[in-house]
Formats: C-alpha cells, sequence, structure tokens
C-alpha cells in the first residue's frame, strides 16, 4: 500500500509540474485545468492510500519512505519528462535517500 501511496504522491507533483508550465490565466477557472485537477486527485488518492498503509507500518518509518521515495521518483522524472538538470550533488544526495530509506526499512 505505502508503494501505491508513493506512486500516486509523486505522479500528483509531476501533474502540478505539467500545469505550471501551462500559460498562466487570470481567473479562479485556471485551476479547472485538467493537470491541476489530476494532480490534486492523486494527492488524494495517496491520502486514501498512506491511511491504509499506516494500519500495519509505524508512522516513524513510513513517513520518511513515503516522502522520501517521492523525492527519488520526482527527481528521476523531472530528468526524464521535463529535461531537468540533475547535478551531481543532487545524484550524492540521491544515493544517500536510498541508503536511509534501506537503513529505516532494515528491521520493518
Amino acid at each position: 500500500m505505502l508503494t501505491l501511496a508513493i506512486a500516486a504522491n509523486a505522479l500528483g507533483n509531476l501533474m502540478l509540474k505539467v500545469f505550471s508550465q501551462q500559460p498562466e490565466g487570470d481567473s479562479l477557472f485556471t485551476y479547472l485545468s485538467p493537470w491541476f485537477v489530476a494532480g490534486n486527485i492523486f494527492f488524494f488518492v495517496n491520502l486514501i492510500l498512506y491511511g491504509k498503509a499506516l494500519r500495519g507500518l509505524a508512522q516513524n518509518i513510513a513517513y520518511p519512505v513515503m516522502v522520501s521515495g517521492t523525492v527519488l521518483i520526482v527527481m528521476a522524472a523531472s530528468v526524464l519528462w521535463f529535461s531537468e538538470r540533475l547535478p551531481l550533488t543532487a545524484i550524492a544526495g540521491a544515493a544517500l535517500i536510498l541508503a536511509g530509506i534501506a537503513l529505516l526499512t532494515q528491521q520493518v
């Protein structure tokens, strides 16, 4: 369940990035964009899935893993889909995040 929550959270963030690249509107109707709506739907799905995941996981493990997993997915997707640059320091940071997830989940 936590893996699905991570995926939904990452997709929500990616949808909002696409929305942010659309021309700016000057009204609230701008936020009826399919990208904005889809992003928020993914965030809502994330909340449901994360809530279910917490039934079987300690929050002090689940939350850091969810946030870290989302960061790693968004980093990779941003490079692949948005052609964003990933400096060496960010790659080193991603490696540290992976090591942190491995340590956190070692006893689970």
